[in-house]
């Protein structure tokens, strides 16, 4: 899927990317389908966070971290079921 592995350059361009997570999400396997689910919210929320309120920003990294396991196994399902090398996107501990 073009644009899944860029970052994007615009608040436009994470919306498109967020709704083709959304998308991969609808069918994705059931091995995988918790942690994908967790890895879009977490990247969601990350296109919408307001950085000039500290408190926000507190909040998303707080929940960025207890996303961390989640999207580390999802990036790592993908690359090893597609071949597709997300880490472009990688969870805080990378």
């Amino acid at each position: 899927m073009p644009g899944i592995a860029t970052v994007p350059a615009s608040q436009s361009e994470a919306d498109v990317l967020v709704s083709r997570y959304r998308r991969l999400g609808e069918v994705a396997p059931v091995a995988v389908a918790d942690d994908w689910s967790t890895l879009s919210s977490i990247l969601e929320d990350a296109t919408n966070l307001n950085t000039s309120n500290s408190e926000d920003v507190e909040a998303f990294t707080k929940e960025a971290l207890q996303a961390n396991k989640a999207a580390a196994r999802a990036l790592q399902w993908v690359k090893d079921t597609c071949g597709v090398d997300l880490s472009g996107f990688p969870p805080a501990s990378q």
